[in-house]
């Protein structure tokens, strides 16, 4: 019997096997002269997306590790890649399969191989070491174990997203820690034309988990020393974020770690959005929460910003009726001769609108 004669798709008895997890009968094809490392070539094994998938790489897959540990006895490459570059440690790694992580890593498995070339590239996957993957998916356990074994922390891929910022988006505390207390940097973001299309240019880690509202996460990461000022491209900052969204707990924790409470967009970006000088203060105005803007005040906000339309906070919240706020903005030191003017404040009729406010 040709133990190596494979189907039309390149399959072989051992990659079969493997994928199966049959350890004995994989034994006897090895023994037989079954070529430990075959993989499935050609266009029909590209079409079927195994081309290069090894045995070892089958039975990491299927999570058989009797399987893994015999293959690799029998000197089965570790850092074999397939046609998208990746390993039987990258796909351990992701899916949790960690008595497969702990055999490949002690046969020598790379830990900071990744994918790369034009097929890794349209499929996202370039940069994403073991770590990487571990880390995404939240996969505590192994993200500690390769870490204890120097896997980088700070591993980005190839536009940018580190090893720290999917975990942080996603609210996993405690891989979060894990990554910083192992050195992670937490000012690393996103960066070109893909990160454009995602709208996630300048994100930082911080910035992700904020715009997820893990704020649990956002509270440990500032307090490891990510930047509450960090601005992404299209103007805004986590701290602007945190006024946004007005949860007071999380807008305290800001400013403790030294957010700039007069910061505002600016730039064709901002203009677009409508967001040009609208500072925390006007956020939280915008918001009528009458707390935040309170404590911002007693922080040093200052109350006579204006948006692009020379709008200012008091003028918001007079048109809202909230007397409160008014109050609260006014005995703040807010003018109330400031007025809406130019092109754009006659353009939208809000020209005189805080004099006529108080005049009726």
């Amino acid at each position: 019997v040709e133990v190596n004669k494979a189907s039309l798709s390149g399959i072989t008895p051992l990659l079969m096997v493997a994928e199966v997890g049959w350890p004995d009968i994989l034994d006897i094809l090895l023994q037989r002269g079954a070529v430990v490392d075959s993989a499935p070539s050609g266009k029909r094994a590209e079409d079927n997306k195994i081309a290069g998938s090894t045995p070892l790489i089958g039975a990491t897959k299927y999570n058989h590790p009797e399987c893994v540990k015999r293959l690799l006895a029998h000197h089965a490459n570790p850092n074999h890649q397939n046609q998208s570059g990746i390993s039987a440690l990258m796909l351990a790694a992701e899916q949790g399969f960690f008595d497969c992580v702990k055999l490949l890593v002690q046969a020598g498995a790379d830990l900071e191989l990744a994918p790369s070339g034009q097929l890794a590239l349209t499929m996202n996957l370039c940069g994403q070491t073991p770590l990487f993957c571990a880390a995404k998916e939240g996969r505590t356990e192994i993200v500690k174990y390769l870490l204890d074994r120097g896997a980088n922390p700070r591993v980005q891929n190839h536009y940018g997203v580190s090893a720290l910022w999917i975990p942080a988006q996603k609210g996993m505390l405690q891989v979060v820690e894990l990554l910083l207390n192992a050195g992670a940097e937490t000012h690393v973001a996103p960066f070109g034309n893909l990160a454009d299309e995602l709208n996630i240019t300048g994100w930082t880690p911080l910035y992700a988990a904020m715009k997820s509202r893990k704020f649990d996460v956002v509270k440990l990461l500032l307090k490891r020393g990510a930047d509450p000022n960090a601005v992404t491209k299209l103007g805004s900052t986590p701290f602007l974020l945190a006024s946004e969204i007005c949860d007071l707990d999380i807008i305290e924790a800001c400013v403790e770690a030294g957010a700039d409470l007069d910061f505002a967009p600016s730039g064709p970006d901002a203009d677009n959005l409508n967001i040009t000088g609208q500072t925390a203060l006007f956020m939280a105005t915008l918001k009528d929460r009458v707390d935040v803007v309170k404590f911002l005040i007693q922080k040093g906000a200052h109350v006579n910003v204006q948006n692009r339309y020379g709008v200012s906070p008091l003028l918001l919240c007079a048109e809202s009726g909230n007397y409160e706020l008014v109050q609260a903005l006014v005995q703040a030191g807010a003018d109330v001769n400031i007025t809406p003017k130019g092109e754009l404040a006659e353009e939208n009729f809000l020209a005189g609108q805080v004099k006529k406010f108080f005049n009726d």
